[in-house]
């Protein structure tokens, strides 16, 4: 269910980057918060060309769609993160960690026992860093991105709240 629900995040922020590149391409300042009634507002009022109008149209009826598929995946996640044990002391434990980003964590890691220590866990996210050496040269590192893409997602998006 996590997985699902990441695809469609996924899908529907892809579309709104569309409408973001139509927008710069018709040579129209940019507008944020399009999920909002006022960026709604903002884009309607937007002066686009009739196939880009049509392309905008369009990519807002797709969001539209697929947030309502988005909303019940969300409440299912939550209802289960707080019934579960797991997700429980997760996000009583971590702080950042919300229900949502509960129950995908407890579903990616599953057995936490499986690990030995923290840094396979990390390997196990995606989340280490790679370092190419060669000849004393070293290149800067960058992550590995080599595991799960949604455990990757919930703690970046826990891990957003300690910025805040």
């Amino acid at each position: 269910m996590g997985r699902l629900y990441c695809a469609l995040m996924d899908e529907r922020r892809a579309w709104r980057q569309r409408i973001h590149a139509q927008l710069f391409h018709q040579g129209c300042p940019p507008i944020t918060a399009l999920l909002t009634q006022a960026g709604r507002a903002a884009l309607a009022h937007a002066e686009l060309s009739a196939t880009g109008r049509q392309y905008v149209d369009t990519a807002l009826r797709r969001i539209d769609e697929l947030t309502a598929e988005i909303d019940p995946v969300r409440m299912q996640l939550i209802y289960f993160a707080r019934r579960q044990v797991g997700c429980r002391a997760l996000q009583a434990r971590q702080y950042g960690v919300g229900w949502l980003c509960a129950a995908i964590m407890w579903a990616e890691i599953g057995d936490a026992g499986r690990f030995h220590s923290s840094d396979q866990l990390v390997r196990f996210a995606g989340m280490d860093v790679t370092v190419y050496c060669s000849d004393g040269k070293r290149s800067p590192g960058h992550l590995s991105r080599q595991g799960s893409p949604g455990l990757r997602w919930a703690t970046f998006e826990a891990a957003k709240w300690l910025r805040s």
